[in-house]
């Protein structure tokens, strides 16, 4: 198998990130056509549309104060069953654990 991806800006190396899982993904893309994507396990997909929403318009709040473009063309967000942290960011994808990310109307 190969997979080729698209060039990216100039970045430290500290901020690559790969994930390789059997998650399920949920995405939406915003007004700028910057792709939202949310990663997690398929039982969970669900509960991941919140985070894509707000992640949206938290980017665009951003772009807005900071008045700078984000130069990516997408946003990963992975909700990850075990993890030592709250959550980590990287170049295009942020990690995050699971009862940090998902919402459950009605019981979150």
């Amino acid at each position: 198998m190969i997979t080729i991806f698209e060039p990216t800006p100039l970045m430290s190396t500290y901020l690559l990130a790969f994930v390789i899982s059997e998650f399920d993904e949920s995405s939406k893309s915003n007004a700028n056509n910057i792709r939202f994507g949310a990663f997690s396990r398929p039982e969970q997909i669900q509960n991941t549309l919140f985070g894509l929403e707000t992640a949206s318009k938290a980017l665009e709040l951003y772009e807005s104060a900071f008045e700078t473009k984000y130069e990516l063309s997408k946003l990963d967000q992975v909700a990850l069953p075990v993890f030592n942290r709250g959550g980590m960011e990287n170049y295009g994808i942020i990690f995050y654990r699971e009862d940090y990310f998902l919402y459950e109307p009605l019981v979150s």
